[in-house]
């Protein structure tokens, strides 16, 4: 700091003789330097937008009481999902063996409880009037939950009804009206539209409509003896909203997954990958999106040794997909595979709207490109490609 005979701050008059300037100030305009040296704007803070939704949904999991390792593990789940301190989340699980409604479905004891567990809850949340989040008491919760579902929720449609948590993206079944349909249509950056989502281990709807006519569909053995009792509520679930018409939203990366557990259901230990990305926080707030359709899950930060400020998205062929760049960014194309692969072996994708870039799998391509849309395109032939990926890297 300097001190000067002129001070601003009375405009000029000198009087003030203790008035400190900066030193960064070489004179001039003052109105000049304080123009181009006032702070700048704090971005504002992304909307709790799930934690508003939350506020006012009606949530229960359903839980077997004898299952105390469960009930612990939910416990966890509810400290993360922020709502440790209300009461009444866990819903005792009807007994299949012994249920107010006779099993002539066909289905397993332990699927029909199941059923009319979650039938007896969506009855509950129309009664209140409000969007229902259903849970099972094997599910495990993301940290990231939050941040996540803020995103996702920003950018959903206005008029969602459904929104998967965690699922498995199944092929649909003839019956179904979303037969011949992607099995999951990446549409934006935190969601996909699911042709068949499986599990309802983290299921959100927000319509009394649809909770009203899936309670009594549900409770109904006529619903299951058409299909011989193979199906559950869950394939029953997602054949509902096909049939309306309903879009079947996503959320990715998942937040909510099932662990390894005993199935009371299937009186075995199934055995399940709860595990998480991590991701990091300008993954979060990236600047560039994929789109479009992909028979497996996009993994993020699915690289590895990537150079700082990196941050990639791992792809498993066949795919169809859009890069969505809001700035000029620099891009990173890597090749990912097992030890099936042979030594100098070179592959050829058709990527970014160019005729077809081969690159050495030891070597990434990488270019610059200008804000804009690039197609992703990549059907290889054989069983070669089956454990292989193709990774989209893209400097931040």
């Amino acid at each position: 700091m300097t001190t000067k005979n002129y001070c601003p701050g009375c405009g000029g008059s000198g009087k003030d003789y203790n008035w400190v300037a900066p030193k960064e100030w070489k004179g001039g305009s003052w109105e000049h330097y304080v123009q181009k040296n006032k702070p700048k704007p704090v971005p504002p803070k992304p909307k709790p937008l799930f934690a508003e939704l939350l506020a006012n949904t009606h949530v229960r999991s359903i839980h077997l009481p004898k299952r105390i390792d469960r009930e612990m593990l939910m416990k966890e789940a509810f400290r993360r999902l922020g709502i440790a301190d209300r009461k009444d989340l866990f819903f005792p699980a009807i007994d299949g063996k012994n249920p107010p409604v006779k099993n002539t479905s066909g289905m397993r004891p332990g699927n029909w409880g199941c059923a009319l567990s979650k039938s007896a809850i969506m009855k509950e949340a129309v009664e209140l009037k409000k969007p229902l989040l259903l849970l099972e008491d094997d599910v495990v919760i993301n940290e990231q939950i939050h941040p996540i579902l803020d995103a996702c929720l920003a950018e959903l449609p206005a008029d969602w009804k459904v929104l998967y948590l965690g699922f498995v993206a199944l092929k649909p079944h003839e019956s179904m009206p979303t037969h011949g349909q992607p099995i999951r249509d990446r549409k934006g950056k935190w969601f996909e539209v699911l042709a068949n989502p499986n599990l309802n281990h983290a299921l959100l709807i927000r319509d009394l409509d649809c909770l009203k006519e899936l309670s009594a569909i549900l409770a109904d053995p006529e619903t299951y003896k058409r299909d011989e009792g193979r199906f559950t509520s869950d394939y029953t679930v997602a054949q509902y909203f096909a049939h309306k018409g309903i879009p079947m939203y996503g959320v990715v990366p998942e937040v909510a997954k099932q662990c390894d557990t005993y199935s009371d259901n299937e009186n075995k230990v199934i055995n399940r990958r709860a595990v998480f990305q991590s991701l990091p926080p300008q993954a979060l707030n990236r600047k560039w999106n994929i789109t479009g359709t992909t028979q497996y899950p996009i993994e993020w930060g699915g690289a590895e040794n990537l150079p700082d400020g990196y941050v990639a998205a791992k792809i498993h062929p066949p795919f169809d997909l859009t890069l969505t760049l809001d700035t000029k960014s620099d891009v990173q194309l890597l090749y990912l595979a097992t030890s099936r692969v042979k030594d100098g072996e070179k592959i050829t994708v058709t990527m970014f709207g160019m005729e077809k870039i081969e690159f050495d799998p030891a070597v990434p391509k990488t270019m610059t490109l200008e804000p804009g849309d690039y197609t992703l395109t990549c059907h290889p032939d054989g069983e070669t490609w089956r454990w292989k990926h193709v990774a989209i890297a893209i400097k931040e």
